[in-house]
């Protein structure tokens, strides 16, 4: 698997990545430019009065990005601001223009990612190849306080209020180089220019980053309407699958609740199929909420969702939601 192999080459000291590295240097002179002519020559550049935050990250593969916009769309909501939320619907099928999604959306049509924002803020929610026009059509449909922009971090051409950057804790950013020797989109010194840092999960430390944590909710059958603890399952033995960024990181956290593990990790974005959850045994099959946003057929009946969130201190969540709340008073 192509993921697996550049993984191996970007999270360990491979000698490959010497090879690689000339492509490297070619990859950063692209995005420089790049970046060089919409902040300083595109004359198309979009802004707007409402206030656009971009949630996004340096390297290549999971993050807890996802996680994050949810529990941001759901705070900022909860103090009474009407919250809008863009992504580019990424694998969706659909036609690349602006599409309202919500938690009835296919998630084939509309992509998994924004679906499942979509389901779990309830918050209006376009999404689009373009991202602003993404944002020129939320701003159509109604009167909205704030845009979060699912990803987005190198879409220069459309302004920014604020800027999040997410790492994984455990990875970090690997070995330091940009794409393809190592896993980063722009060189690690651009995480100065960014508003707030967010390291999700793990040991990878920053200076004045904040730090989240991954807590299980409840494990919810996926044909039935059972809901147990993560407790219930200590000491036992599941099947495990998770189509995500960074499998390992679902591992880990049920092992972190002393689940046995067996793993089955897939693509990212992956279809689940059938034979994906299928095992010659008895015992219970896990499966992340974003995959089981894909599920639309019938196995049995112990097959779970895994549904987490995001956890801050609260004197870190009060940080974030507060320098949110600003932008929203001018």
């Amino acid at each position: 698997m192509l993921s697996q192999f550049f993984n191996w080459i970007w999270y360990n000291d491979n000698k490959l990545k010497f090879f690689l590295y000339p492509l490297s240097v070619l990859f950063i002179i692209i995005t420089f430019l790049r970046k060089i002519i919409y902040t300083n020559f595109f004359q198309t550049t979009f802004a707007t009065k409402v206030p656009i935050v971009i949630v996004g990250n340096l390297s290549f593969g999971g993050t807890g990005k996802t996680s994050f916009i949810i529990w941001l769309a759901k705070n900022l909501s909860s103090t009474g601001l009407r919250v809008g939320i863009i992504s580019r619907g990424y694998k969706g099928l659909y036609s690349g223009k602006p599409t309202i999604v919500n938690s009835k959306s296919d998630p084939i049509v509309t992509g998994d990612e924004a679906t499942l924002i979509a389901k779990k803020t309830h918050c209006l929610t376009v999404i689009a190849h373009n991202r602003v026009d993404a944002a020129k059509h939320i701003l159509r449909q109604k009167n909205i306080d704030i845009i979060l922009s699912d990803d987005g971090l190198q879409h220069y051409k459309m302004k920014r209020d604020y800027e999040f950057i997410m790492f994984d804790g455990k990875r970090g950013i690997g070995n330091g180089l940009c794409f393809p020797a190592g896993p980063l989109r722009e060189k690690s010194n651009r995480m100065n220019k960014a508003d707030m840092l967010i390291i999700n999960e793990g040991p990878y430390n920053l200076p004045n980053a904040i730090k989240s944590s991954l807590k299980i909710l409840s494990i919810k059958q996926v044909e039935g309407t059972s809901l147990r603890k993560i407790e219930d399952f200590s000491g036992s033995t599941v099947h495990a699958v998770a189509g995500i960024g960074n499998p390992s990181r679902f591992f880990d956290l049920l092992r972190s609740y002393s689940v046995n593990v067996i793993e089955h990790p897939l693509p990212d974005h992956a279809d689940i199929k059938t034979n994906d959850l299928f095992f010659n045994d008895k015992l219970p099959v896990f499966i992340t909420d974003k995959d089981a946003i894909k599920y639309n057929f019938s196995i049995n009946k112990n097959i779970w969702i895994v549904e987490v969130e995001l956890k801050f201190k609260k004197e870190d969540a009060d940080r974030i939601i507060g320098s949110l709340k600003v932008l929203t008073c001018h």
